[in-house]
């Protein structure tokens, strides 16, 4: 069974993943549960899938996401920060090269 899940921009699916991590429907299912409870998400039967949930960020979740994402993003400016305008270019690309990579295309 492959139960659907919006990550970090992404939808991702329990099992197995194109990268090879795997999430178990567990591990899903009770992170999810967590940030209910905390009132970071909220959930809302699928009109279309009754077994689905939609969620969605509250106004709380999206705040602590806004600081998440803002910390690393500031800590990726100042790691780069150290690198000549050609070695950033570079690093990149090898970036680049790695994760396009680690995709599984079978």
């Amino acid at each position: 069974m492959r139960v659907p899940c919006f990550v970090a921009g992404e939808i991702v699916e329990a099992g197995p993943d194109a990268t090879g991590r795997h999430i178990s429907e567990n591990s899903i299912s009770r992170a999810v549960t967590k940030l209910e409870a905390e009132g970071m998400l909220r959930r809302k039967p699928d009109q279309r899938d009754g077994r689905a949930s939609t969620l969605s960020l509250t106004t709380k979740g999206k705040r602590l996401f806004d600081q998440i994402k803002n910390y690393f993003a500031e800590r990726d400016d100042r790691l780069v920060k150290v690198l000549s305008d050609k070695e950033n270019r570079e690093f990149n690309r090898l970036l680049n090269r790695i994760s396009e990579a680690s995709v599984d295309r079978t």
